[in-house]
């Protein structure tokens, strides 16, 4: 953990040289630091950009999506909140700050062959997969400034994940989507309403159905069991101001009646409704036993596939978008037979063909690799970015992509670690929760120095201490402390430097962090 004034110093060294670093962190202590700046000739405007740069992390946007326990959520809703975060399936717990500003920093785009896109940083990590076999998937770590297009990348494989809890039901979900899908919403001299409208042999069943949902969802009160039926068009159509207001209320309106932001944040049984009632408006089961089966999606707007694309994918269902015209979302493999079990159509010729297709099957349908490929990075911009840390797996879920998460933490205004840190004293090993208030010293990878560990943070959880020399945790190259989780071994030489390796936990500077 580093100390956010050592790494707002570290991220402006143009200005804040070895000579005038300590006055610099000073001011930065006093809150003073963009006066400091002014002395070097630097405006206010750029004071406050220098001041945001907290470090070295990788890190993503705030618009990206994170997978979480609770439904999808943006960074920008994560900051500060400790949570449970998806990966491949899993729940894992974040650290209690959540997610945390790094900064202002460029960033890149990754756009892949799929569809898939994700903002970040070029120092964040993805997980390459360098080989693949039948039986096995080799990957590595890779900075994203240096993968290349036509390289593989791993998304997650949530199949296995348990049913997550938000706002939603599975039956408002079909009905929005249905209405997106097929609908549409008009205004009238008696407010908005929502209309539904069903062709083809099926009409009169899909009516009843619908008719059926909105009693039971918005306590509908039409006359007739399945809409209003037009003779000479051959369809019928459903006319509701309460599915209109139900829609309202997840932000799908007559300006903008697309999938939006509360959709993708609802849960799990909204999720599996909307794509329901979405495929039944304008999906297809297209192929044959010589060619293939899928299941495709056809929209005009592209960023409607996107969002489907990342619903789907947090259902274990990984899809292609082919950008034509129409632009249209793709679903192959045995990704087929995860949409059937947990999605699946409600419009009776749909289901019927997809069942007859996979019955008459007469091998498996291919294995899906969660594995996609990288069609173009290019550079997006300037803005603030944000990380976190996901102890043990180290990885979090991305707009559905496997990302990195960082080593480095950088904190409010201290150095502070858990209770039952054990630093390497002179006189042996102590959790630095059992000595809080004692004057006690540390080896810092120089030579001893004295240190007198409290408490801090809101919650006096945290430990941290204040060198006797100055404020600040320093020598000359490798600003560290050591600390192990051993029983008490007494030291009565400073450790050689080749004795190093049995350190477990120690602070650098962040160009030797990874």
């Amino acid at each position: 953990m580093q100390w956010a004034g050592e790494a707002v110093a570290r991220a402006n060294a143009d200005v804040v040289t070895p000579e005038n670093k300590i006055e610099f962190l000073r001011a930065y202590e006093r809150n003073t630091a963009a006066k400091w700046f002014d002395k070097y000739g630097i405006n206010e405007i750029d004071a406050k950009e220098r001041l945001q740069r907290y470090g070295l992390n990788p890190c993503v946007t705030a618009d990206t999506w994170i997978h979480t326990e609770k439904g999808a959520r943006q960074v920008k809703d994560l900051v500060g909140k400790q949570t449970s975060v998806y990966i491949n399936g899993e729940l894992f717990s974040t650290t209690r700050e959540g997610f945390w500003l790094t900064g202002v920093k460029s960033v890149l785009k990754v756009i892949t062959q799929e569809g898939y896109e994700l903002r970040l940083t070029g120092n964040h990590q993805l997980l390459k997969v360098t080989a693949q076999t039948q039986k096995k998937q080799y990957s590595e770590w890779t900075e994203t400034k240096n993968l290349n297009p036509g390289d593989y990348i791993s998304v997650h494989n949530h199949r296995e994940a348990q049913h997550w809890d938000s706002f939603g039901t599975f039956d408002e979900g079909w009905l929005i989507g249905n209405l997106i899908g097929n609908g549409s919403i008009s205004s009238t001299q008696w407010g908005k309403t929502a209309l539904l409208r069903y062709w083809e042999d099926s009409q009169e069943e899909m009516g009843k159905h619908a008719v059926a949902l909105l009693k039971k969802t918005v306590d509908y009160a039409g006359t007739t069991e399945s809409g209003h039926y037009y003779k000479q068009q051959n369809y019928r159509v459903i006319q509701s101001t309460e599915l209109a207001k139900l829609a309202a209320s997840y932000d799908v309106t007559l300006d903008n009646k697309m999938p939006t932001r509360k959709i993708e944040e609802a849960s799990y049984a909204f999720y599996c409704g909307f794509l329901r009632g979405l495929f039944d408006a304008d999906g297809s089961v297209q192929g044959s036993q010589q060619k293939g089966i899928s299941i495709r999606l056809s929209q005009s707007n592209l960023e409607t596939l996107q969002i489907v694309q990342r619903m789907l994918a947090r259902l274990g269902i990984i899809s292609t978008i082919y950008q034509e015209r129409p632009n249209e979302l793709v679903i192959s493999n045995d990704n087929i037979y995860v949409f059937q079990d947990i999605v699946g159509f409600q419009k009776p010729d749909k289901a019927n063909r997809l069942n007859k297709l996979i019955n008459g099957y007469k091998r498996k349908l291919n294995r899906e690799r969660f594995v996609i490929k990288i069609k173009e990075i290019i550079p997006d911009g300037v803005e603030e970015v944000f990380d976190c840390t996901v102890p043990g797996v180290s990885r979090f879920d991305a707009n559905g992509i496997v990302a990195h998460n960082c080593g480095e933490i950088i904190g409010n205004n201290f150095h502070c670690v858990s209770g039952d840190t054990l630093l390497i004293t002179k006189d042996g090993l102590h959790s630095i929760k059992d000595v809080v208030g004692c004057d006690v010293e540390i080896w810092n990878g120089e030579n001893w120095s004295q240190v007198q560990p409290f408490k801090t943070g809101s919650s006096l959880f945290l430990y941290r201490f204040l060198f006797a020399a100055f404020p600040y945790l320093f020598s000359p190259e490798y600003p560290l402390f050591f600390v192990k989780d051993l029983s008490l071994i007494p030291l009565s030489e400073p450790p050689l430097q080749a004795d190093l390796s049995y350190a477990v936990f120690f602070l650098k500077p962040p160009q030797y962090i990874r």
